[in-house]
């Protein structure tokens, strides 16, 4: 491993040359940001994998209603290329994190390459608040609001791709707050930062069907179901599995991880077992036979919210 870094390290070094450059271009404005008209907050992280992006801005669609949240996102791996409203559960048109934004808050969700042109969908529908998911680094479009996640077990890393960070944690300097995630499985971590920091603990709701009905958590105890998961950290998932199995009461069979946004195939699952996984997973499950069940989880975070409405209230 001490061998393989120290082949990577010069890689590294060119590659974060590459983004500093990249990140003083937009500070002396020479590669300029649009600025959508509409109040914008930014979801975003340094780091490579699940830092729990998609599930704040769910809490945050559903805690600004009000104001008609439009949530823009690329459509990670979506087979459609236009700018597109989600209106109906097809992962294959969308891309899974958008039709589990869409099935969860009932917002409005546009995926769109482009932010800039996402955004110009949302002002058409009336929204006065977009929420940009994974935009820190995609800085063509203003916000008013950079929000970053941060792992609380990884808070040490090296730059792609020696190391899993898409930007140094020099960059946190450009953002307005810091949300610390993963606190339900990890301790709270030692930092340097000066910038609001919030802290988040993943909450479960309740157990899911395929249609995203809360079904009763009769059905769960002391029956046996294998996990499946494709996410960015399939690991942290299923320790928050093991957790939720001793707290209810069920039994964890197999244990079967892909690579994260992984579309199922009939044969990745097997016949007369009864499966669990997250939300994300189950949305591009809803046509597989076995019974499947998806862990809803939500977040509590009400100095965030008072954070981000007394901004909105002052812009």
């Amino acid at each position: 491993m001490k061998v393989l870094r120290g082949v990577l390290a010069p890689f590294s070094f060119l590659y974060g040359s590459l983004i500093f450059t990249r990140n003083k271009l937009f500070d002396v404005n020479i590669l300029k940001a649009q600025d959508p008209e509409i109040f914008t907050v930014s979801i975003g992280n340094i780091n490579l994998g699940g830092t729990g992006k998609t599930q704040l801005s769910i809490y945050l669609a559903k805690a600004f209603k009000n104001l008609n949240p439009c949530i823009i996102l690329r459509g990670y791996k979506r087979k459609s290329k236009e700018n597109l409203l989600v209106t109906s559960p097809d992962t294959n048109l969308y891309g899974d994190e958008a039709v589990e934004i869409y099935l969860k808050t009932k917002a409005n969700v546009v995926v769109a390459f482009k932010r800039i042109e996402g955004a110009k969908i949302c002002k058409d529908l009336g929204a006065k608040m977009l929420i940009l998911d994974d935009a820190f680094s995609h800085r063509y479009i203003k916000r008013d609001l950079d929000i970053v996640l941060l792992p609380a077990n990884k808070t040490k890393d090296h730059l792609l791709p020696w190391g899993n960070l898409r930007e140094p944690f020099g960059s946190l300097k450009r953002a307005d707050a810091v949300v610390i995630t993963k606190l339900e499985s990890y301790p709270m971590p030692k930092l340097d930062i000066d910038k609001p920091i919030f802290t988040s603990k993943t909450v479960f709701r309740a157990f899911i069907d395929k249609n995203f009905n809360d079904v009763d958590i009769s059905l769960i105890k002391e029956n046996t179901f294998d996990v499946v998961c494709a996410l960015g950290d399939n690991e942290s998932f299923v320790r928050f599995v093991k957790t939720l199995s001793q707290k209810i009461g069920f039994k964890i069979g197999n244990i079967k991880m892909f690579e994260d946004h992984h579309f199922y195939k009939k044969e990745d699952l097997e016949e007369n077992k009864k499966y669990i996984c997250s939300t994300k997973d189950l949305v591009k499950l809803k046509s597989f036979g076995q019974t499947i069940f998806g862990i809803d989880t939500t977040l509590d975070i009400p100095d965030l919210i008072h954070f981000i409405k007394s901004t909105y209230e002052k812009a």
